[in-house]
């Protein structure tokens, strides 16, 4: 699906106090990005999450976009660039990179518009909004010391890790079994500004607790990850 100038909707039903997990690709970069449930405007939702590459959001309930007729203090959920938190410790990035998502949904209540009494379960319809594609600028690289989860996690055989520095200079990105030891080395030099994306493959390692550590500029940031064979 080009994801570029343009604008595509998923709609279904779902029940009062549950959840339904939305897949959807993105087959190049979303810039200036906004995922809403606006057209089904008499379900009151929340985003609780957005998972993708590198990219872990959630949403912000009750933003007062769009507004609800029968409740209007509930209303439907708004993700973007600056309606979102990261999870990931990563800023929230100002496009989507390529790839595959998966968007975490949660009903409130719903009713019928037309009589605005209760319905059980209620419609919902989420839109994708893309306007612009390509990559990120360099005015548009995070700038904080951050290093992301590892997707995905467990892992076989293989993983990707996002990490970002404020300023170029020495990095290192190391993995460490669970005894300590050192398995691999990542990333080992002179490192540019702004975020870096690197594949771990752990083919030869058996079923475990890994841990891999961001050394750079006096700080040092570590995380967790099961290869699961």
């Amino acid at each position: 699906m080009n994801s570029a100038d343009r604008t595509f909707c998923i709609s279904g039903s779902i029940s009062d106090g549950t959840t339904v997990a939305i897949t959807f690709v993105l087959t190049e970069d979303c810039c200036n990005w906004e995922i809403n449930s606006c057209p089904s405007d008499e379900t009151d939702t929340y985003f609780q999450s957005l998972v993708g590459p590198g990219v872990s959001l959630q949403g912000v309930d009750d933003p007062g976009v769009c507004p609800r007729d029968c409740v209007s203090d509930y209303n439907p959920d708004v993700m973007n660039a600056g309606n979102a938190f990261s999870t990931n410790g990563l800023p929230v990035p100002a496009c989507l990179p390529a790839g595959t998502y998966v968007l975490t949904v949660y009903s409130y209540s719903s009713y019928d518009p037309a009589t605005c009494t209760r319905i059980n379960p209620g419609p919902f319809t989420v839109c994708i909004n893309c306007n612009g594609g390509g990559t990120v600028g360099a005015d548009e690289l995070p700038t904080g010391f951050a290093l992301a989860q590892n997707a995905p996690n467990p892992f076989n055989p293989s993983t990707e890790i996002r990490f970002s520095l404020p300023e170029a200079g020495t990095a290192s990105l190391r993995v460490h079994d669970i005894a300590g030891r050192e398995v691999a080395t990542l990333v080992n030099g002179m490192t540019e500004r702004g975020e870096h994306v690197v594949s771990f493959d752990a083919s030869r390692l058996s079923t475990g607790v890994y841990f891999y550590a961001l050394e750079a500029a006096g700080q040092t940031m570590t995380r967790k990850m099961v290869l699961a064979k």
